[in-house]
């Protein structure tokens, strides 16, 4: 009698879709996978590091933590301070290496991949639908804390409550949380033979207790700050929300509900640094006193800004990025665009540069503006790593045609 193997075509005695589905499913959710995608994560890691010796910390998350595929230079291996001779003699290679992106992608792919095939869903019936429930809740309470967060109007702004009593309030817990400690231990060490976990308890205990001795006779040096306890209320909430979330998880997979729970959150954050990749905007304003300024600048790029004021109401302001004013440069080309009042030639472009005036008898490219009386004068672009690093200010030779 034939019987078709599990998992193959009945018909025909192939392997099912199915079964090359389970395959790849358990190829992708292999740990030696995860142990060599750490690995990967940490040499960029290390190479990245290394890399902020030459270039800046804005460089090296686009080139390397953000990129999909970085080129590693051979030289960022034989930094100048500990290879002073070597380093200079070793040529720029650069190598292909999986970026902070695609490392990323795959541990997730990996991750997603071991729960499909390892972890089992053990509820069934109103259990099933209860978990699910709570696990909704949860999702939804840990979004109301994500927007909290995240907005002005809410805990991160303005709270419904005063600092000052939220730290009295925290003593308050430490304290009971003492007492309460110290009560079973008592119980523990003269009602049962053997005292398991005593000394566990006490360094607890006492620590809770050790906090609030300090806390009121040091007040004004021992508490803690308003953006502190800004941070704390941050904490105290994203843990309320992951004690809504581990009943629905034990629900629907028992024992490991608390595994469950920490991969999801390890997700939340991998997405949270994605959306702050791509979405988040970095600006400073400088302000001398007595001045005002109505404008924030992003220290991570430069642009070179065209202003059209013959319209008493407003400016016209059109835009060139860095990207295009490099690859004018280096391909000679000059930029056009209807939105210009004139074709652009970048002549020479400078990461960091500085304004040197000229003595007399000096001549520059520059014709017009300061460019009469000053120069540029090329700097070292600042490093990640160097202990007087400033914000990179840059500076370039433009032509209009």
């Amino acid at each position: 009698m034939y019987r078709p193997s599990i998992g193959r075509d009945s018909a025909e005695g192939r392997i099912g879709p199915g079964a090359w589905l389970v395959g790849a499913l358990k190829l992708l959710a292999s740990l030696k996978l995860t142990v060599a995608l750490m690995a990967l994560a940490i040499f960029l890691v290390f190479a990245g590091t290394l890399a902020q010796v030459s270039i800046d910390m804005w460089e090296v998350i686009d080139q390397y933590f953000s990129a999909y595929l970085a080129w590693i230079n051979i030289q960022v291996f034989f930094p100048p301070s500990f290879f002073p001779e070597l380093h200079a003699k070793i040529p720029a290679f650069y190598f292909p290496f999986p970026g902070g992106a695609a490392i990323g992608l795959a541990m997730i792919a990996n991750l997603l991949a071991a729960h499909a095939v390892r972890f089992k869903v053990y509820a069934r019936g109103w259990q099933l639908w209860l978990g699910l429930l709570v696990i909704a809740t949860g999702a939804w309470v840990t979004w109301m804390v994500i927007d909290a967060g995240h907005n002005k109007e809410g805990f991160q702004g303005e709270p419904f409550f005063q600092w000052s009593t939220f730290w009295n309030v925290l003593q308050l817990l430490l304290l009971a949380i003492a007492v309460g400690l110290f009560w079973p231990l008592v119980r523990l060490t003269w009602y049962s033979r053997e005292a398991r976990y005593v000394e566990a308890v006490l360094i607890a205990a006492a620590q809770c207790g050790l906090v609030v001795l300090l806390s009121w006779i040091h007040s004004r040096d021992f508490a803690l700050s308003d953006s502190s306890l800004r941070i704390l209320w941050q904490v105290i909430q994203g843990t309320a929300a992951g004690l809504v979330l581990l009943p629905g998880c034990w629900l629907l997979f028992r024992r490991r509900a608390g595994i469950v729970l920490i991969h999801a959150g390890i997700l939340l954050m991998m997405f949270g640094q994605y959306i702050a990749t791509v979405y988040n905007v970095e600006e400073r304003m400088a302000i001398r006193e007595g001045q005002t300024i109505q404008y924030g600048e992003d220290i991570r790029t430069t642009e070179l800004a065209v202003i059209d004021p013959s319209n008493p109401d407003y400016d016209d302001v059109v835009v060139v990025p860095r990207e295009l004013l490099l690859a004018s440069m280096k391909q000679r080309q000059k930029i056009s665009d209807e939105r210009l009042p004139f074709d652009i030639e970048v002549l020479e472009y400078y990461k960091n540069a500085d304004l040197e005036r000229l003595k007399p008898g000096e001549s520059a490219p520059a014709d017009q503006g300061l460019g009469k009386d000053y120069r540029i004068k090329p700097a070292r672009p600042s490093a990640g790593a160097s202990s007087d690093a400033t914000v990179d200010l840059a500076a370039a030779y433009v032509r209009s045609v």
